[in-house]
């Protein structure tokens, strides 16, 4: 789909109390959609297995590269998920 940066969050935690991950102080986190669960394109430090599923639904980027996509990305800025 077709969505925008509604949001950019420095740093978060992931998963918690009845999930079965917790990923805390995870950077760089840009909120693209709100349903019943948000989705951010953030960081991923816990893996190097990009262009794989390996997530609840956000879309994991390497750190080495999330921080430049972070600074780059503003409010608004178009998200297109293929």
């Amino acid at each position: 789909g077709t969505y925008a940066v509604l949001n950019k969050v420095p740093v978060k935690d992931y998963g918690g109390p009845g999930f079965d991950f917790y990923l805390p102080n995870t950077k760089w986190n840009l909120h693209f959609t709100t349903g019943r669960w948000r989705y951010y394109i953030h960081g991923a430090y816990w893996h190097n297995n990009f262009g794989q599923p390996m997530s609840h639904g956000c879309v994991n980027v390497a750190y080495k590269d999330m921080e430049a996509l972070y600074d780059w990305a503003q409010v608004g800025t178009k998200v297109v998920i293929n």
